[in-house]
C-alpha cells in the first residue's frame, strides 16, 4: 500500500491540500482579474458622463487620481 501511495504522489495523481490551495489561489486571482477588468470598463464609461469624479471614485472604491490611471490604462 505504501508503494502505491508513493507512486501516486510521484506522478501527481494525489493532490495534497497545499496543492489544492494553489489551484484555489489561481482561480481566485483569475476571478479578481475579471472583476477588475469589468470595474475598469465601468469607470471608463462613467468618466464619459456628467457624473462627478468624486462619486465615481467612491463607487469604485478608488481615489480620484486612480480614475485617470484606469482611464489611461496605466497600472
Amino acid at each position: 500500500v505504501r508503494g502505491a501511495i508513493a507512486e501516486s504522489y510521484s506522478v501527481g495523481a494525489v493532490a495534497t491540500r497545499t496543492a489544492q490551495m494553489l489551484v484555489e489561489l489561481e482561480e481566485a486571482a483569475a476571478e479578481i482579474g475579471r472583476h477588475t477588468a469589468r470595474r475598469d470598463e465601468l469607470v471608463r464609461a462613467a468618466l464619459r458622463t456628467e457624473l462627478r469624479r468624486d462619486d465615481i471614485a467612491a463607487a469604485a472604491k478608488v481615489t480620484p487620481a486612480r480614475l485617470y490611471q484606469i482611464r489611461d490604462g496605466r497600472r
